[in-house]
């Protein structure tokens, strides 16, 4: 906490109490930082965050999957020395980081920035190579926005819009059209999925490791809605060959970070990834 922002991550109830305050979707809820005062109004002034609850063994505050700070001195030195990395320095780590388990191995190193603000598409072919290069330019992103904006009218769950409207500049023949559960094939994540996998023959990567460059990629389930992945974007690459953290592209903004693994950030973890045939 700081004098302007409370530091989070926050638990999932504070998640869902700011999205009912400020509207589902609402970037300001994503934020790892909210503002003190905001942030105390909706966690009260109990020991523990609401949707979290103190759990004497491994002396934090637990939900199902995480553990919330600020942690002990003690505790972020068996953090790194469990290889945790990052983790060690956020105010939300998995519980197994308490329960004293070492860190998973990190995936595989892919592609990564030249350094001069262009991507190595060299060993990407067909659509995936394509849909990089376009996507992957500043001035391109600004066309999609544009484009987004001129049909769909906001950023705000523009996930799919963005992503569908980048596939249709590189020659992918996404419909604005219902499928056949009554979803729009370009502004709904379950809809998007089902045809590019179905009707495209595009290939599901469901290994984080085998994430390539030009895949498009496919988040957990939003809450209490099976099927529906609250958020697709770009994979562009790896921070580094140690990180979970990967470049990104979409809705939210040209290339950024998220951290797949949802360990750094208010992120929703990766499910599944859809490539391309050929």
């Amino acid at each position: 906490m700081t004098n302007q922002y409370a530091i989070g991550p926050f638990p999932q109830d504070m998640k869902k109490a700011c999205e009912n305050f400020r509207g589902i979707g609402s970037a300001d809820c994503a934020e790892e930082n909210w503002d003190i005062y905001f942030a105390g109004a909706l966690r009260g002034v109990a020991r523990c965050a609401p949707g979290s609850a103190f759990n004497s063994a491994l002396d934090a505050c637990i939900d199902e999957d995480y553990g919330y700070g600020p942690f002990k001195e003690n505790q972020v030195e068996q953090c790194k020395d469990l290889q945790w990395g990052f983790v060690c320095e956020s105010m939300r780590w998995p519980v197994a980081v308490l329960r004293g388990e070492k860190a998973p191995p990190a995936p595989a190193p892919n592609i990564v920035g030249t350094g001069n603000g262009t991507w190595n598409t060299a060993n990407l072919r067909g659509i995936a190579g394509k849909l990089l290069s376009f996507y992957a330019n500043p001035a391109n992103y600004r066309s999609v926005y544009s484009q987004v904006m001129s049909w769909f009218g906001s950023t705000q769950n523009g996930c799919v819009a963005f992503m569908s409207t980048a596939l249709r500049n590189v020659g992918v023949p996404v419909p604005k059209a219902l499928n056949n559960k009554g979803y729009n094939i370009s502004t709904w994540t379950a809809a998007f999925a089902e045809y590019l996998e179905q009707t495209l023959g595009w290939r599901r990567i469901s290994n984080l490791r085998d994430l390539a460059p030009g895949d498009v990629a496919f988040t957990l389930d939003l809450d209490g809605s099976r099927g529906f992945p609250a958020h697709v974007f770009m994979f562009v690459g790896w921070i580094d060959d140690t990180s979970t953290l990967a470049r990104v592209i979409d809705n939210q903004g040209f290339l950024h970070t998220r951290d797949l693994l949802g360990y750094k950030g208010n992120f929703t973890p990766f499910q599944y990834a859809l490539r391309p045939p050929g």
